[in-house]
């Protein structure tokens, strides 16, 4: 008896396996869509490198904004009942998934509303265009802030990484109310020696 029973259970499995392999093959699975992090699995190996309890395990959301033609990738983690909007800007090398790795998703836990983009040139955004500048890093920056605060007013925080210490510093000279930086790599540009060290034409 327990011979038949295997013999039927083999038997039903060679017959429905087959039949269950044809009906998953013919289910079109929707592509991952193009431009997101979920198609780029640097920032994975990265992620597991770090100690288990700092990885990022919840995933911000990711859109795009357009700036000028360029699709600029956007991550956040939304807190409608957020005081403050912590605006992150990456450095050179680096992107917004990366500081959202180290830093974004920690203070979501906190209770603020982060944003992170990815400028022209770097991580998932799309650019339309060559020759670009540090200003048009900063105008961007700009940009986005202020769109960001006009639909949904919030005390604004910079925090920059690195090079984007600086960026976040010109980008504050030029936004109207901004109640902190958090930042690194902050240079005097009027000193000759820096100019020379950091700029193509000073």
């Amino acid at each position: 008896m327990k011979t038949a029973l295997i013999l039927i259970c083999l038997l039903a499995g060679i017959l429905v396996l087959p039949l269950l392999l044809i009906l998953a093959l013919s289910q079109k699975i929707p592509p991952a869509p193009q431009g997101y992090y979920d198609t780029n699995p640097a920032w994975k190996s990265l992620n597991a490198l770090l100690p288990k309890e700092a990885r990022l395990t919840k995933l911000p959301s990711e859109s795009f904004w357009n700036w000028q033609g360029n699709r600029v990738h956007v991550e956040r983690y939304e807190n409608p009942k957020a005081e403050y909007r912590i605006f992150l800007h990456h450095g050179v090398g680096t992107n917004g998934r990366q500081l959202n790795m180290i830093f974004g998703h920690r203070m979501a836990d906190l209770g603020y509303e982060v944003v992170a983009l990815d400028n022209l040139g770097y991580g998932m955004t799309q650019v339309s265009r060559e020759n670009i500048l540090y200003e048009d890093w900063v105008r961007l920056f700009v940009d986005f802030i202020e769109e960001e605060t006009r639909k949904d007013p919030k005390k604004i925080i910079l925090y920059g990484l690195s090079a984007g210490g600086m960026l976040t510093y010109n980008a504050a000279c030029l936004l109207d109310d901004v109640k902190g930086i958090i930042g690194m790599t902050f240079l005097k540009n009027s000193d000759p020696f820096v100019q020379a060290a950091t700029a193509r034409s000073p």
